[in-house]
């Protein structure tokens, strides 16, 4: 997928971190589908969307 993967640390653990533009963001919906027998908290936490 060509992102960049960030590090941060949150309540003493580290965590990779990605950020999506835009107009890359229906990506992560992408990769979920690929992987269907994943939940959705295995897969990443998402922030910044829009809510329907």
């Amino acid at each position: 997928m060509d992102l960049p993967i960030e590090r941060e640390q949150r309540y003493g653990e580290w965590f990779a971190r990605v950020a999506l533009s835009n107009e890359r963001r229906n990506l992560i919906f992408d990769f979920a589908d690929r992987f269907p027998d994943l939940r959705g908290w295995q897969l990443a936490a998402v922030g910044g969307l829009p809510a329907s």
